[in-house]
């Protein structure tokens, strides 16, 4: 038999078709690959916040400024006393206004939110205020 020039021998390695991938078993976690291992960070340092007593606003007074769209209910209010920069605190404390000439006549009302950048509290009241309330005296009871 006559012998083979290298350039004559081709490799016999079949190919795959081009479209077709190879499709192996699905890797399944093992039961000690599943568990987490905890990542320790290091812990914030605790910051001491100074003691800031909250002031005591009862008994100050102010003035109905305007009722809030038209509803009786919820007012704008000042109160001229109290610096701007503590009269966030007064958000959640209980408004009182009383009739000027019929004492016994008082609705109750309490601090909802701050009223734009002047300063002004918004107020909701238990019942609807009469117009003889815009511009009269309210109080802080609570």
């Amino acid at each position: 038999m006559p012998r083979k020039k290298k350039s004559d021998t081709t490799n016999d390695v079949k190919e795959k078709p081009a479209g077709k991938k190879k499709q192996g078993k699905r890797k399944t976690k093992s039961k000690t690959s599943s568990a987490r291992k905890r990542v320790t960070r290091p812990k914030k340092k605790k910051v001491i916040k100074p003691v800031f007593i909250k002031p005591k606003f009862i008994g100050k007074t102010g003035v109905i400024l305007s009722f809030y769209r038209s509803d009786t209910r919820r007012a704008v209010v000042d109160f001229p006393e109290i610096p701007l920069s503590h009269k966030s605190y007064l958000i959640g404390s209980t408004i009182e206004w009383v009739h000027p000439k019929n004492i016994s006549k008082r609705i109750i009302g309490k601090v909802i939110k701050l009223h734009g950048r002047a300063g002004h509290l918004l107020v909701r009241f238990s019942k609807g205020l009469p117009g003889q309330a815009l511009a009269t005296q309210i109080r802080v009871i609570g």
